[in-house]
């Protein structure tokens, strides 16, 4: 919700620029790569379906609706949901975390 808060995010946006300062990093969040890091050389974009997403909240104890928070987040006027050009695509849907871990660090192997 305090993503819908334009001055919020925009001091977020402005801290998480700053920590560019302490040397290379990595950041995951729902716009890093669309409006914090765009011009970031290595950007990926880690997707599973709806009916997945909605699982893995529950089982950690999360009764948030995913459909609703994915409208919300890819129609707000500020900084919307979308997957960042240049972004590699990654469904882990069907992909146990380390199987995700292994898709992404082989990416970066092979400097995509």
């Amino acid at each position: 919700l305090v993503a819908r808060v334009p001055e919020v995010r925009e001091r977020l946006v402005s801290d998480q620029r700053s920590l560019t300062a302490l040397g290379p990093l990595v950041m995951e969040g729902r716009d890093i790569g669309s409006v914090v890091f765009p011009g970031s050389r290595l950007k990926f974009y880690i997707d599973a379906s709806e009916e997945v997403r909605a699982a893995r909240r529950h089982a950690q104890g999360h009764t948030d609706r995913v459909a609703e928070r994915d409208r919300m987040d890819s129609t707000r006027k500020s900084s919307p949901l979308v997957i960042p050009e240049g972004a590699q695509y990654i469904d882990n849907s069907h992909l146990t975390l380390e199987q995700a871990v292994e898709s992404v660090l082989g990416l970066i192997a092979d400097g995509r």
